[in-house]
């Protein structure tokens, strides 16, 4: 069970986590995520989103469309399985581990595992101003290798005619737009990494289909 460095468990974490595998066989057991600011302490989202069922035990698979466009479930802090975790189908590592390559991770586990659930215990994700995902860096236009990575995924497990990969390319769109707002208003900070972040913004919206933004 992974926990990020900056991030804080429930103190009855283990103990519901472990009780829920035992009570549902899962292959993974996900808990309830909260997202505090640590400025203000205050929690600003909290998931699975409402609506979501969470006494429910889902095919692992049918899991993957509610992590795109928006993640409705929090993945972080999971419980897997051991044999689940060692014979995931991982692809072969042809280019370095990008920024945000969990989110590559998270959707393997749950296309190759059998059963998923979710347990109440409490994963405190917190957002702070010196995290990685918050400064601007050239490391955050990486995530664009990222986003054509999970669309290689989504249109060798589902294809092209699927809600999931509808769903990623919307997803894959919408983060090209905001990484292009951002080099706009962060030019200067950024001008040494320009053909880099050039090329990455290039490629991923070479690959996105118009077509299928408004589906």
């Amino acid at each position: 069970m992974p926990l990020h460095i900056d991030d804080q468990l429930s103190d009855d974490y283990l103990e519901r986590m472990a009780e829920r595998q035992q009570q549902t066989d899962a292959d993974i057991i996900y808990p309830q995520m909260l997202f505090v600011d640590l400025d203000s302490g205050k929690t600003t989202q909290t998931l699975p989103a409402e609506g979501f069922d969470t006494d429910k035990v889902y095919e692992a698979r049918e899991l993957v469309k509610e992590t795109v466009p928006e993640w409705r479930i929090g993945c972080n802090g999971g419980l897997y399985r051991k044999s689940a975790w060692i014979n995931m189908s991982y692809p072969e590592k042809k280019e370095p581990i990008w920024m945000n390559s969990d989110e590559v991770d998270e959707r393997l586990y749950l296309i190759h595992a059998g059963k998923a659930a979710f347990a109440k215990a409490r994963y405190y994700y917190q957002n702070h101003e010196a995290s990685t995902t918050t400064r601007i860096s050239p490391k955050v236009f990486h995530t664009q290798k990222t986003a054509l990575q999970l669309l290689d995924i989504m249109e060798q497990e589902f294809g092209k005619n699927s809600e999931e990969y509808r769903r990623m390319n919307r997803r894959a769109f919408c983060d090209w737009r905001w990484k292009m707002s951002l080099y706009v208003k962060h030019h200067d900070q950024l001008a040494n990494a320009e053909a880099d972040i050039h090329q990455n913004l290039a490629e991923c919206f070479g690959r996105l289909d118009a077509s299928l933004l408004s589906t």
